[in-house]
């Protein structure tokens, strides 16, 4: 069979398949073609842009059909590879837009969505945005500020890379005095910066950083408020301290995430590497990878186990995760990096959710898969209002 002759009869298993008419031996031909053509791009030149469009419909309508039956439970992890490898691998040939697995869970079903999305009011992204702020008080806008030295603080170097981040290098150490810069993003940024010690940190939307352009003493100590992700440099003489408004913690060298947002109840730290402990003004717990501390408001501190790290830093990763969350949770999220206010109206649903989407998408492609659930949004301006 020619390359040519087994493209077309992909599509047409694929098209079969996705209806419910695949018989066992064309489900077979497709689980057993998948792989070699997933490298394959050269689909689309066999479709006429009508038959794109006719698919499109098409396979959009048939698993809406075949995934919101009353009564029916799919859950992702046990629907066949191949099924979910036919429907993505299609989408990428044909280039009709950005889709996403989507769950949505109450005590009845669980549904997959996959849809396309198309909206007229529509809200960007958030993207690589922060101001610098010197130990001066002047401030520098680094999403404006071209790529390489931005100035010098004492005997620090504050670079700004090609990648677009912040990078301090002490040239020497000679200097004893603390001077003290900090990074700051907006609603709707985020940000990645290399302390003088060569800790990474990243920055979340709407979060800040306070540190010394140079370590110098016993310790290395930072401050921050909203959401941080830090790869910590070791050195064992000089500890690294994260100080917030209601607690401390204290590594050697690790990596692990911490939210602190003013608009939450609990600020949770989650360790991926290494050890930390967490000091608050009642009790001290440590952690190792795998675990979370949660304060609450009232002081308590306390351990999770098991915790889904994937989900805990997808932000660092360009994808919002999503795992079993609320309406409210969800939007407190999209509301940081949309930048955009929530407004409810009526009773809120309980339902839950859980997905994986991209932060680089429009907010309409978020808001239109959460609409599946029966919850309808409207954006107005710098509004959404959930109904």
């Amino acid at each position: 069979m020619t390359n040519l002759l087994r493209k077309k009869e992909f599509i047409k298993v694929i098209k079969k398949y996705l209806k419910g008419q695949a018989s066992e031996s064309e489900v077979s031909f497709l689980e057993k073609y998948y792989n070699h053509f997933e490298k394959e791009s050269s689909v689309t030149s066999l479709l006429s842009q009508n038959d794109k469009e006719n698919l499109e419909r098409e396979l959009f309508a048939g698993i809406l059909q075949k995934t919101t039956k009353k009564k029916k439970t799919f859950h992702l992890s046990k629907i066949s590879w191949y099924k979910q490898a036919a429907a993505a691998l299609i989408l990428l040939f044909i280039g009709l837009g950005t889709y996403y697995n989507f769950i949505s869970t109450n005590d009845s079903e669980t549904t997959v969505i996959t849809a396309p999305v198309l909206a007229k009011k529509d809200l960007p992204p958030g993207g690589n945005r922060a101001i610098l702020t010197l130990s001066n008080g002047s401030t520098v806008v680094l999403d404006s500020t071209k790529n390489g030295l931005v100035t010098q603080q004492s005997n620090t170097q504050i670079v700004k890379t090609a990648k677009g981040q912040l990078s301090y290098t002490t040239l020497n150490q000679t200097t004893k005095e603390l001077v003290y810069n900090s990074v700051s993003t907006p609603r709707g940024g985020e940000y990645q910066l290399v302390l003088p010690d060569g800790t990474k940190v990243w920055l979340n939307a709407a979060s800040s950083i306070r540190f010394p352009v140079a370590f110098v003493g016993k310790e290395r100590k930072v401050t921050i408020t909203g959401e941080a992700y830090f790869e910590v440099a070791k050195n064992k003489k000089m500890p690294f301290i994260v100080s917030l408004a209601k607690m401390d913690i204290e590594v050697l060298g690790t990596h692990f995430n911490v939210s602190s947002y003013h608009d939450e109840s609990i600020i949770k730290t989650t360790l991926l590497e290494g050890a930390v402990k967490i000091n608050s003004e009642k009790s001290t717990v440590c952690l190792v990878p795998g675990e979370q501390s949660q304060l609450k408001e009232n002081g308590q501190l306390s351990k999770k186990n098991n915790i889904d790290l994937n989900k805990e830093v997808a932000w660092t990763k360009g994808k919002f995760q999503f795992n079993s969350n609320t309406i409210q949770e969800i939007m407190l999220q999209l509301s940081r990096w949309y930048d955009v206010e929530v407004v409810y109206h009526g009773k809120v649903s309980t339902e839950t959710f859980s997905a994986i989407v991209k932060r680089s998408s429009n907010i309409s492609q978020v808001l239109k898969l959460m609409e599946t659930s029966g919850v309808k949004f409207e954006i107005e301006g710098k509004k959404i209002y959930v109904k």
